[in-house]
């Protein structure tokens, strides 16, 4: 198990992944963005609106500017985004 961000990428770095899927919740995605790790995120539009949720961010405050890549509609009511970080 990894003890942070950094430790994540070095290890499967030594593993020879040459890509990363980060999927956890607030605080990991925090974690990798704090640490300018993320290069591109890509977020799915659903047709349901939530009262509460889970903070993408884990309640951290930074502010990270995203360039819109590509925009894919995924079955009939789903929509993905796709952004760079912008560096």
């Amino acid at each position: 198990m990894a003890s942070s961000a950094e430790n994540a990428l070095d290890i499967a770095m030594k593993s020879n992944c040459k890509e990363i899927l980060v999927a956890g919740g607030g605080e990991l995605n925090c974690a990798f963005l704090e640490s300018d790790l993320i290069d591109g995120i890509a977020l799915t539009i659903e047709p349901c609106i939530l009262g509460q949720g889970i903070d993408f961010a884990g309640g951290s405050e930074f502010t990270k500017k995203l360039n819109l890549i590509d925009v894919e509609k995924l079955g009939g009511r789903i929509v993905k985004l796709n952004y760079e970080i912008v560096k």
